[in-house]
């Protein structure tokens, strides 16, 4: 690894692939400020943190004092989180080539160990430390998550239509009280095709080139009883798509109609991602070249315009219940860029890994104040880890492994200071076959439960020294420790030489 902090650029702080005199050494040297710390972590050494001993929670994060848990799921394509941080939505790529995706409805206020059926006669899986219940929602490539907290609904999106699926089983609709995992309402959004959002009132709005159309969910048709929604004899066909009309979990329901549109103020724009700003009620959005505020209420007016040199879209948004006026922007340049809605600049940049054309995408981010110290959690695609950034400082803290796998999305539960991470193993394809892999060098200390009797000796012990003999060779590999040929960290990186081969979601 060649990562360091580059102190070099106002404004910006990230990681300096062409100096690698202070990369960081193999873990069993490099710093673990707590007994706790997890094996998983790689501390950057000489960061002078924001942290003191009147910020115990900031303490604890900062040390990486954590459990790690993980579940296996499709390919995480996108999630959101409710507003009381009971249920965490995720979608994921079927199979297919990556069509006919899946929804997977996370229960984070529900005890693991309870397998099977919930009160409703609902199947509710168990894995991981997880409890949840995965969706065929009938859609064809459905790649667009939102949830309505007020009505215990996560909802789905492909182009053209939108389903909402029940997680709670106390909230009525037009007098019937669906059960878990009921698919509720279809929506046709026809021409809005863009990023998908609860508003208050009950409304769900869908924006699209020009405009965005809402629907109010009192006035929508259920599927109560099994009931096709949208005109009786029509049927949604499923062109263009590896989806199968006539296969398990189809649903041909062409969706009510959009309760009404609103055209933006300027022609033609379309935001590709957008988030509820909940304080100003406005919408944060990005599309184009730029990223936005934009007032629906107000007749689809852009509102503020927020600078940056962007050099891709913005993949995703986070605000932080610890400072209503900010939020950071992942982007696909490989930045993150932290905002202050009262000024149109970024406060700080983070650079998530690599420069130029080595530069890598930066799909998720998550903004946090653990005792009011601003702080920044980046996921890499190349560099296969989740970065944690002290943002008074100027410094990236420590990486976190996420099992040589590409980071989708990350969200943070503020309520229990836990942090989501929905990764990909790109070393897999869609039949679930691996490929790409060596024989594995694992030291004794990074196997799971480590080995106390072969960590590095203390100095002056040479009759413990450790040698090549301490590590397995891919020569004579027992055939159970593989290891990517192209993984962004060897073996020795961490406490814990983890290679998940599989698409995980984590916590």
């Amino acid at each position: 690894m060649k990562h360091i902090y580059n102190r070099h650029k106002p404004g910006y702080f990230g990681l300096d692939e062409e100096n690698d005199e202070q990369k960081p050494k193999e873990w069993p040297d490099t710093l673990h400020p707590h007994p706790k710390t997890t094996r998983l972590s790689l501390f950057h050494e000489s960061i002078p943190t924001s942290i003191t001993d009147a910020t115990p929670l900031a303490r604890t994060i900062y040390q990486a004092r954590c459990e790690v848990a993980a579940d296996t799921v499709a390919c995480p394509l996108a999630a959101a989180i409710s507003t009381d941080a009971s249920t965490l939505a995720v979608v994921g790529a079927g199979a297919c080539s990556n069509g006919n995706n899946n929804l997977t409805i996370y229960f984070l206020d529900e005890q693991t160990g309870s397998n099977g059926n919930d009160k409703q006669g609902q199947s509710i899986s168990d894995s991981g430390g997880f409890r949840y219940m995965a969706l065929d929602p009938g859609l064809s490539d459905g790649d667009e998550v939102a949830v309505d907290t007020m009505h215990k609904l996560a909802l789905i999106a492909d182009k053209t239509r939108i389903k909402s699926f029940a997680w709670g089983s106390d909230v009525a609709f037009s007098g019937w009280t669906p059960a878990r995992g009921a698919n509720v309402h279809t929506m046709n959004s026809g021409k809005y095709s863009g990023p998908v959002a609860a508003l208050p009132g009950g409304r769900i709005a869908r924006a699209g080139s020009g405009g965005v159309a809402i629907w109010d969910l009192s006035t929508l048709e259920t599927h109560q009883g099994g009931r096709r929604v949208g005109p009786g004899s029509v049927k949604y066909t499923f062109e263009d798509s590896c989806r199968d009309d006539g296969g398990s979990g189809t649903e041909r329901s062409t969706g009510s109609p959009p309760s009404t549109t609103i055209a933006f103020a300027e022609a033609g724009y379309s935001p590709s991602v957008w988030q509820l700003h909940t304080p100003t009620g406005y919408m944060l959005c990005s599309g184009g070249d730029g990223c936005y505020m934009l007032d629906l209420e107000g007749g689809g007016k852009i509102t503020i315009s927020f600078e940056g040199r962007y050099g891709g879209n913005v993949n995703a948004f986070s605000t932080s219940a610890g400072d209503a006026n900010m939020f950071v922007t992942a982007c696909a340049d490989g930045y993150a860029r932290l905002y202050d809605i009262r000024h149109p600049k970024p406060v700080a940049t983070v650079g998530s890994g690599g420069y130029g054309e080595e530069r890598e995408i930066c799909r998720g981010a998550a903004l946090v104040h653990p005792d009011g110290i601003p702080t920044v959690f980046t996921g890499g695609g190349q560099s296969q880890s989740v970065k944690m950034w002290d943002i008074r400082a100027h410094a990236l803290v420590y990486e976190l492994a996420t099992g040589n796998t590409a980071v989708h999305t990350l969200t943070w539960d503020d309520r229990r200071s836990t942090l989501y991470a929905g990764t990909e193993c790109e070393y897999m394809d869609y039949r679930g076959n691996t490929y790409g892999y060596r024989g594995a060098h694992l030291p004794r200390w990074a196997r799971d439960p480590p080995e106390p009797e072969h960590m590095p000796p203390e100095e002056g012990d040479e009759d413990d020294e450790m040698d090549d003999d301490d590590y397995d060779s891919a020569e004579e590999s027992d055939d159970e420790h593989f290891w990517p040929k192209k993984a962004a960290h060897n073996e020795k990186a961490f406490g814990y030489a983890y290679d998940a081969g599989e698409h995980v979601f984590r916590k």
